[in-house]
């Protein structure tokens, strides 16, 4: 039995403007975290078979 896949993403972001709104920064992070990924190569086929 394949177990669920799961993830969760969490995103923060800093926007700021400066000298009346002539200069503008920001400063974005986030973080990613998933669990029971299943993982492929090229080589892995609907039947698991390369057939290149």
């Amino acid at each position: 039995m394949v177990k669920p896949q799961i993830s969760w993403l969490y995103a923060a972001g800093l926007f700021r403007n400066f000298a009346d709104n002539k200069y503008e920064t920001s400063v974005e992070v986030y973080y990613k975290d998933m669990r029971n990924q299943n993982s492929y190569s090229e080589k892995d086929g609907a039947t698991g078979r390369n057939f290149w």
